[in-house]
């Protein structure tokens, strides 16, 4: 299959692209699909233009134009447009239903209900957008917040199949579309990272000495951040020379917040800030702990994602204890791959925490549960076999072009028929004869041509499934109500009436009209029944 992945921002300094689409496009990739990635690096004007790839993936970063208020959108969604139809993509994977990529994928599944476009629409979603999700988090004005959320209903409703990062986000869309068919399971997987640790020792990697060592690997917006503090404080009254290592930088400054309460706890010695660290190094920081937590308050936010974060942890090794929400009950399995403790619940992690740190062998046993489980159960390989599937159901799907096209010509045609009417001087004709015969024999062909085309579009329509019957049957019934609404409306136009004879003269010319069709299609049936006997 030729694969385009549509992305809502570049794949830097923001991890979603690299560390969903890529991996995935890699394993596509090397399962014989051509896989290009296209992105808009709005957020990482460098890449502008660029082109590469990553092994043999094809990334190609548009052109970002000047900032120009109102119009800017416009001609990014457009270069990202272009680019993609110019590679004329069998299937187009869109990375988020909102954003740039919720756009693109909007007018592509438009262009396609027109034929102006083959390709398939999947949409993969790993995060909740709408209310009581990103949504509501500080940083979008009031126009995103009105707009994000039809957005992505939109889009999710519409698109030929959708690719879910968790169980959560599954009922979520499945409720929006009314139906579970091409609603795909596809949780986060790992990759290999070269020179990953594998049982993690205790090391000196940050400094701070032998001590027992407590990793927080974040980006604090999951949780409160006094809640990590107030278990290490637990943990400390029973293990003392114990030390929180906390690397991750925070979306909203976080993490001076925590410099901040650790001082007035007391904590200050107890804690070690990396900030954010690089892929090059967070092995390291990996290996220099032997317990990592995993806080994760209980909010829609939290129950519908899909952490990566504590993806590395556990293919890394390490023992983790975190909240039972969302998809952490998917990721570990409490006892043998992991912990897990009640939301919210501080003394429960703290007795985990100083448990692991107390009985090492424990601890390296779960941790190495931990890496084999992911490893088997959460890679990419895997997974790429399901985007396969939702792929091949997206491309299975009757194109709803033929639907578009079908009931097009009845909508420009009653159209023409209200425009008509809206009229309050027609031509007339000199003879009085004449002008009655020509006005009845327009409405007669007017509503022989409106069955016609509504037959058309009833045979085509999923609820009739061919029945010739039941589309002659709602072919007659809404010629006849159009025709009803069509005199009303002449009942508000000036200098024409509405007349119970124009209905009846309107109904027998869709009959008629009907009626030739039915007959003549009657022999072509019989001669079908002579060849099959």
């Amino acid at each position: 299959m030729n694969l385009v992945f549509l992305g809502p921002f570049g794949l830097r300094p923001k991890a979603t692209m690299s560390a969903r689409a890529v991996p995935l496009a890699e394993a596509l990739a090397r399962r014989g699909h051509a896989v290009t990635i296209v992105v808009p690096p709005y957020d990482y004007p460098a890449d502008s233009g660029r082109e590469e790839y990553i092994g043999s993936v094809h990334i190609l970063n548009v052109s970002i134009p000047p900032k120009i208020p109102g119009l800017w959108y416009f001609v990014v969604t457009w270069r990202l447009l272009r680019l993609t139809l110019d590679l004329r993509p069998d299937v187009v994977h869109a990375f988020k239903p909102k954003g740039f990529a919720g756009l693109a994928a909007a007018v592509l599944h438009l262009l396609g209900l027109l034929g102006l476009s083959r390709a398939r629409v999947v949409v993969d979603t790993d995060d909740w957008e709408g209310a009581g999700g990103w949504n509501d988090v500080p940083g979008y004005n009031r126009a995103m917040r009105l707009f994000f959320p039809l957005q992505e209903k939109w889009v999710l409703r519409q698109a030929n199949a959708v690719t879910v990062a968790s169980r959560s986000l599954a009922e979520m869309v499945a409720a929006i579309r009314r139906t579970q068919d091409n609603v795909f399971y596809l949780p986060n997987g790992i990759r290999a990272r070269p020179g990953s640790p594998g049982l993690p020792p205790v090391g000196t990697a940050s400094g701070h000495g032998r001590h027992p060592t407590v990793l927080l690997y974040t980006r604090f917006f999951e949780y409160k951040v006094a809640r990590a503090l107030d278990v290490l404080e637990r943990v400390a009254a029973s293990v003392p020379e114990v030390r929180l290592l906390v690397v991750g930088k925070g979306l909203f400054g976080e993490e001076t917040e925590m410099a901040r309460l650790a001082k007035e706890m007391g904590l200050t010695s107890k804690v070690v800030q990396t900030g954010w660290v690089g892929a090059a190094d967070l092995s390291a920081c990996f290996a220099a702990a032997d317990v990592a937590i995993y806080p994760f308050d209980d909010t829609l936010i939290n129950r519908t994602k899909c952490s990566v974060k504590l993806l590395e942890l556990l293919g890394a090794g390490l023992p983790v204890v975190a909240d039972r929400v969302g998809q952490n009950t998917e990721y570990i399995e409490d006892g043998k791959s992991g912990m897990l403790v009640a939301p919210g619940d501080v003394e429960a992690m703290a007795s985990a925490v100083g448990e692991l740190l107390q009985n090492r062998e424990t601890a390296r046993a779960m941790g190495c549960c931990a890496r084999k489980r992911v490893a088997a159960e959460f890679n990419w390989e895997k997974w790429s076999v399901e985007a396969e599937r939702a792929y091949e159901r997206a491309m299975a799907r009757e194109p709803r072009s033929r639907v578009v096209l079908a009931w097009l010509p009845v909508s420009l045609w009653m159209g023409a028929i209200f425009f008509l009417s809206s009229q309050s001087a027609l031509p007339h004709l000199p003879e009085p004869f004449l002008q009655t015969f020509t006005a009845k024999l327009i409405h007669l062909s007017e509503y022989a041509v409106l069955a016609l085309l509504l037959f058309r579009a009833f045979r085509v329509a999923s609820f009739v499934s061919g029945r010739l019957r039941l589309a002659l049957i709602f072919s007659i019934l809404v010629s006849a109500l159009y025709a009803a609404s069509d005199e009303f409306h002449q009942s508000f136009t000036p200098n024409r009436h509405p007349a119970v004879v124009d209905v009846l003269i309107d109904l027998c010319g869709a009959s008629l009209a009907l009626g030739v069709t039915l007959w003549s299609q009657r022999p072509i049936h019989r001669r079908i029944g002579r060849q099959s006997g």
